[in-house]
């Protein structure tokens, strides 16, 4: 709605809005990718893409949550307001980015639905240490998801004011979730006291923002009033500007008491559109003009002009003196109230005094200089946040192991194809000294969150071993090699039935107890980075569940970092049975054995699993 009742389009202020906001969007993802790429060369798009558009995400809406008491403390900040809910959509989408490809990249490609992943996978809800922070966050994304779809004035209509608000309100209820969210996720992986620090930065200057302008309406409400036979004093009419209103609560409602020319007019102070303060705005081509939205309402019957049916109360004025006094009794709305003569004496008096100040609603085609010079001061400050956010957490984001997933590399490797006591291609990369064969083992991994055991079986049928020719993409760690098979069946194609390799021979185990961590090697070893610790426990879950086998990384008695195949007793399969203990400190107790170039630790269960931080 506009002052002459034309339909908006983009006009200047709408179009300089969006090219700030969109601006320091571009801004910050091109700041984010770039540091990022040039800090850390074996970070994963998806990982930059999902943690980009996720922090991203956040930062708006801490800005979209400040416009609103920065508003109500100085009107200048309407700037942002008028647009508010647009860019609440964009935000969403920035959010929608990070919670799809997070639920693709964490939770699909598995044994269950994805949806039902995110809730089913990792399953500590008694704890509030470990509880599965994406839960957290896909709550938020549904109730911000029903907002955006639900930001036209369309459903506002449909809904009612009052339930279209209320659903709006969740919007506070989405951001304690998204907090929540991020403590529990990424702050526990991540070390560094910056993020923390931003957070509460964040958190305290959204709390110190709306207890401050709560603390300015309460003063307000609570204000003392002079009352006399059921009237109550406003003010002198002096103090009231012209085309303006001074407002004032009385009987549990605020009322607003406009003046235009010589005559004085109240209605309720609440808009009838998104609940605006009405004695916040002006009186415009005739019409009590609502700053948010611009929405209007004749000042001596309370009712939007035609073709709109919006209504609100209204209320009985006099002079007494030179003051306004208000009966405080609210008429049904739309009831006509012959407004009040100020008498002319007083009338002369009161327009020499004051000067109006300024007003702008976003439907203005040109804001008045004090808010342009405003807006393009704010507009520094939203694109300087805009940057040093990127940069501050990039520079910040120090767990990006050097490891590397090698895709599409179409390497061919051939060698002995084993299924015992992993699935694994043993190849000769040279002889020792003394003529023997230098053999190097690489654990196989099937595509997407499965492990390659059902495929080798069916390659190698009744036999133990085989010569194979197979294609596969590298994952790399610590100088320790892994071979996904991202071709499925067509991955392997036998050469001989036997081999000419001798078998494999494991030594006798050793008893050990090993203090150390259970991961999904598949992701841990590159397919993600990082691919571990709690934010990356749902997808482990899934991958270990999903017949990937079970790895524990642990400190050597040099220091270095060591890693050894999870088995039971004489081989048997833990993936089921250890799956709740993956990314958790653990301690396991059993035999050590060498398997060429790797470790096997076969465990007894549940006498093994000495110890973990959570139960099952």
């Amino acid at each position: 709605m506009s002052a002459g009742f034309q339909a908006i389009l983009w006009n200047k202020q709408k179009k300089w809005y969006d090219i700030v906001f969109v601006s320091a969007i571009l801004l910050y993802l091109i700041a984010y990718f770039t540091i990022n790429t040039l800090l850390y060369p074996t970070i994963t798009f998806e990982t930059m893409l999902i943690r980009s558009f996720g922090t991203l995400a956040l930062i708006m809406l801490h800005v979209i949550l400040s416009i609103g008491p920065l508003a109500r403390i100085n009107n200048k900040f309407l700037v942002l307001l008028y647009n508010r809910r647009h860019l609440g959509v964009t935000m969403f989408l920035m959010a929608s980015v990070h919670a799809l490809f997070s639920i693709f990249q964490f939770h699909a490609n598995g044994n269950i639905n994805p949806i039902l992943s995110v809730f089913v996978s990792n399953t500590h809800y008694n704890s509030f240490i470990y509880f599965p922070f994406q839960t957290l966050g896909f709550a938020a994304y549904i109730i911000l998801m029903l907002m955006a779809f639900t930001s036209h004035d369309f459903w506002l209509s449909v809904l009612s004011p009052r339930v279209w608000k209320t659903l709006h309100l969740f919007v506070y209820f989405a951001y304690l979730l998204l907090i929540l969210h991020v403590l529990l996720g990424v702050i526990q992986l991540e070390s560094s006291p910056v993020y923390f620090v931003m957070l509460l930065l964040g958190v305290g200057w959204l709390a110190g923002l709306h207890l401050y302008a709560a603390y300015k309406e309460y003063k307000f409400d609570n204000r003392k009033l002079i009352e006399n036979e059921g009237w109550v004093k406003v003010c002198a009419v002096d103090e009231i500007e012209d085309s303006k209103a001074k407002m004032i609560f009385a009987n549990d409602e605020r009322i607003a008491v406009f003046k235009y020319g010589n005559k004085l007019s109240a209605v309720h102070n609440v808009c009838k559109h998104q609940n605006g303060p009405l004695g916040e705005g002006k009186i415009v081509d005739g019409c009590i003009t609502c700053p948010w939205h611009g929405y209007q309402y004749e000042p001596v019957n309370g009712c939007a002009p035609a073709p709109f049916t919006e209504k609100i109360a209204t209320y009985h004025t006099r002079v007494i003196g030179n003051e306004v006094w208000l009966n405080p009794t609210a008429m049904p709305e739309g009831t006509f109230v012959e407004p009040t003569i100020i008498p002319a004496n007083l009338n002369v008096i009161t327009l020499t005094i004051k000067q109006s100040s300024p007003f702008y609603i976003g439907w203005q085609l040109t804001a008045n200089k004090v808010f342009s010079i405003f807006a393009k001061k704010v507009s520094v400050i939203i694109v300087g946040i805009s940057l040093l956010s990127a940069v501050l957490i990039s520079f910040n984001q120090k767990h990006i192991a050097a490891s590397q997933f090698i895709f599409n590399d179409k390497k061919e490797y051939a060698g002995q194809l084993i299924l015992k006591p992993f699935p694994a291609l043993r190849t000769v990369t040279g002889k020792d000294v003394y003529g023997n064969p230098i053999i190097k083992t690489y654990p196989l991994i099937n595509v997407w969150k499965f492990g390659a055991d059902s495929l080798v079986k069916e390659i190698l049928g009744s036999a133990d071993v085989a010569d194979v020719v197979l294609k596969g993409d590298i994952l790399v760690r610590d100088n320790v090699e892994e071979i996904v098979l991202n071709y499925g069946a067509s991955s392997i194609q036998i050469k001989n039935k036997t081999s000419t390799l001798d078998r494999l021979m494991m030594n006798e185990g050793k008893d050990t107890v090993i203090n150390g961590e259970i991961i999904d090697p598949k992701c841990y070893f590159g397919a993600m980075n990082p691919g571990e610790g709690k934010p990356h426990r749902s997808c482990a879950i899934r991958c270990i569940e999903g017949g990937i086998m079970p790895m524990v990384t642990y400190l050597g008695n040099d220091g270095k970092k060591n890693y050894t195949v999870l088995l039971g007793e004489n081989g048997v399969s833990l993936n089921k049975v250890i799956a709740y203990a993956v990314a958790e400190p653990v301690q396991l107790k059993g035999k050590i054995f060498t398997v060429d170039n790797w470790k096997v630790l076969e465990v007894k269960i549940p006498d093994g699993l000495i110890r973990t931080t959570l139960r099952k």
